[in-house]
């Protein structure tokens, strides 16, 4: 059997990696070798990708499109490719990704869009790559939106970026729980929910480093129990929650150039960093701790090193007023946690049967704790009423206060 190589092409002597890079064609060539199980046509000018472009090439492992001028990829255009495993599109011109866009690709483990002008991930974009493990979405300036199942079907994924995207807000990842690698470094997050990261039990590495970030919400990081590697460096964050790396297995954390505010409010982080960082006494590991932006006799002070006894604390003390609370079925009732001010502390709930209420949703949503402390419920049912009670911890001790619910 004679094989030919086509004319804008390098083929090899084996003709299994064929390079037809930087050739300035504007269609993939004919002719290309059935067995081929690398195709590089990066750097062209490609325009479209037509239904069963690539039908022939059924042994196709990696194929790299990158840097072409790529608009549209008509569904079925990778019809055939069952074992392509690396699809690289990097900097292309793709302003919408549609669902049926990637059928076929069964068996892709790696799929790169960096530097894309994609505007939308629209529901079920990637829903036909169940055995995707590795999505690089970076550089996307002209993301808008994200729809909240735009990750549906992606069950095997382990690695998520999305370093500067334009994003203002954490995508919705509760269908992506085999992730261990998330970055969404350089963007203008300015809040971490309580339910961002909720279900993400195998992330080891979270990188959310320049960002606009000030605020964290207690039980931010509940679920992450795998969770080794964190970086929040370059951000507007002066405290974190108290005791919020409790369920974590953190070795290695950046925290520097954030304006910490080193009263009570870091003793916990303060005194976590020195038990777990100082023993690290590499110059590198001990300015990731950050240092103290106020009060002024403590700045420039490392987390790592400022001294214990100068972030005062004073033991939380819940106002016990109100203590029943009276709601009608089907309304809602609102449980505050009164405290007496200028006392930093973390305020947590338990339900009548015993249950944890978090500032994540709770019984489908009805329950949930806001940012003051309160516990909202809508929606009261009967089975609601009972004793609540209120936490109030810090570093210097706790307090606790019961209510009772009433509901007719």
């Amino acid at each position: 059997m004679c094989v030919t190589c086509p004319k804008q092409c390098d083929c090899g002597q084996s003709f299994t990696q064929i390079n037809c890079s930087s050739r300035g064609i504007t269609d993939v060539p004919r002719g290309i070798y059935e067995n081929t199980s690398e195709l590089l046509l990066k750097a062209n000018a490609i325009e479209s990708l037509k239904r069963d472009q690539f039908l022939r090439l059924r042994q196709l492992e990696r194929l790299d499109l990158s840097e072409n001028a790529i608009m549209t990829i008509q569904e079925g255009a990778f019809n055939g490719l069952y074992r392509l495993q690396i699809l690289n599109l990097r900097r292309n011109r793709l302003r919408s990704l549609q669902g049926g866009m990637f059928r076929y690709l069964t068996n892709l483990r790696e799929l790169r869009l960096q530097g894309n002008p994609i505007i939308c991930l629209e529901a079920y974009t990637f829903s036909h790559l169940p055995s995707l493990r590795k999505l690089d979405l970076r550089e996307l300036r002209q993301l808008k939106a994200i729809s909240r199942n735009a990750f549906n079907g992606l069950t095997a994924l382990v690695s998520l970026t999305m370093s500067d995207s334009n994003l203002r807000r954490l995508p919705y990842l509760q269908h992506v729980t085999s992730l261990q690698d998330l970055d969404v470094s350089r963007n203008s997050i300015s809040v971490l929910n309580a339910n961002n990261l909720q279900g993400l039990v195998k992330l080891t590495k979270l990188v959310l480093s320049y960002n606009h970030l000030s605020s964290v919400e207690q039980d931010s990081f509940d679920d992450l129990f795998s969770l080794s590697e964190l970086d929040l460096s370059y951000n507007n964050i002066t405290s974190l929650p108290f005791r919020l790396f409790r369920d974590t297995s953190l070795v290695k954390v950046s925290l520097q150039r954030n304006p910490w505010n080193c009263t009570c409010v870091v003793h916990w982080l303060a005194r976590w960093l020195q038990q777990h960082v100082r023993n690290d006494t590499s110059l590198l590991q001990l300015q990731r701790c950050g240092g103290c932006f106020s009060p002024v006799d403590l700045r420039g002070r490392l987390l790592c090193d400022v001294p214990l006894s100068s972030l005062k604390c004073k033991r939380p003390h819940i106002q016990k007023v109100h203590p029943t609370v009276n709601a009608t079925l089907g309304g809602n009732a609102a449980l505050q946690c009164e405290l007496s001010p200028g006392v930093e502390t973390a305020i947590s709930w338990i339900t009548p049967d015993g249950s944890k209420a978090k500032r994540s949703s709770f019984r489908g949503g009805r329950v949930k704790v806001i940012n003051d402390g309160t516990l909202n419920i809508s929606r009261v049912t009967m089975s609601d009423a009972g004793v609540y009670r209120c936490m109030a911890t810090n570093d210097a001790g706790f307090d606790n206060f019961y209510k009772i619910l009433n509901v007719t």
